[in-house]
C-alpha cells in the first residue's frame, strides 16, 4: 500500500518544478533516515531510493548527508562516557559521524561481544574499547584493531595509553596491504602473519567484525 502510494506521488512530482521536487525528496529522505536511524535500511530499499533521486539529485548520493551536515562535537555521543572523552574533539568527514558512532553503541550494547576484530584504527578503536569495557570489565573482552599505516597505528595506541587500556584487552596491529588475487581481479588485501595466531582457539561465535 505503501509503496504503490509513493509510486503514485512520484510519477505525479515528475511534472512539477525541480526545486518543488528536490525540496518533497529532501523531507523523504530525511524521514528515511529517521526511520533507519538505529538499523540497516535494506539494500533493496536504498538502491530504489536512490535510482528514483538520481533525477534530482544526479551525480550526489541523495542517502548521504553534505559533508558540513555532518561535523558535529564529541559531546553530542549519547554515551556519557563517550561524550567526555570526546567533548572537545569534532567529528568531521575524516571520521565516522556521531550518528555512527551512536549505532555502534547500540549495536555492541545488543550483540555484547566478546572479540572484536577492527580493520582501520582511530577513534572507532577507543570507543570500542571503551563500550567493551563498560560491558565485560577491563579484561572481560578482546579488542584487535589492524591498520596498513603504522604512523596511524601509533596515535592509536597513544590514544588507548591515556585510558589506561591494557595490551591484554586491546591490541593494535600495523598490517600493511599486500597484493591479492580476489575472483580474478587484482587488488590489494591486508594481512598479518600473527593475526591468525591472535584468533586461533577464540570462540568463533563471540567474535564481531
Amino acid at each position: 500500500m505503501g509503496s504503490k502510494f509513493f509510486s503514485r506521488v512520484f510519477r505525479r512530482l515528475s511534472s512539477l518544478p525541480r526545486t518543488i521536487r528536490r525540496r518533497w525528496w529532501a523531507l523523504r529522505i530525511e524521514r528515511f533516515r529517521a526511520r533507519y536511524l538505529r538499523q540497516a535500511a535494506p539494500l533493496e530499499v536504498c538502491v530504489q531510493f536512490r535510482r528514483q533521486a538520481a533525477d534530482i539529485f544526479g551525480n550526489e548520493d541523495a542517502l548521504t548527508p553534505r559533508p558540513e551536515k555532518l561535523i558535529r562535537k564529541g559531546g553530542c555521543l549519547r554515551d556519557r562516557e563517550l561524550a567526555e572523552i570526546f567533548s572537545g574533539i569534532e567529528f568531521s568527514v575524516w571520521s565516522p559521524p556521531v550518528d555512527t558512532i551512536d549505532w555502534i553503541a547500540d549495536f555492541i550494547y545488543r550483540e555484547r561481544p566478546r572479540i572484536v576484530l577492527e580493520f582501520g584504527s582511530g577513534v572507532t578503536t577507543v570507543c570500542l574499547w571503551v563500550l567493551l569495557k563498560q560491558i565485560h570489565g577491563a579484561d572481560g573482552f578482546r579488542l584487535l584493531s589492524l591498520d596498513q599505516d603504522p604512523r596511524e597505528a601509533e596515535r592509536t595506541r597513544d590514544g588507548l595509553r591515556r585510558l589506561d587500556a591494557t595490551s591484554f584487552s586491546c591490541r593494535v596491529v600495523c598490517a600493511p596491504l599486500i597484493p591479492a588475487v580476489v575472483d580474478g581481479r587484482a587488488t590489494f588485501f591486508t594481512m598479518s602473519g600473527c593475526v591468525e595466531n591472535i584468533l586461533h582457539g577464540l570462540e568463533k561465535q563471540s567474535l564481531f567484525l
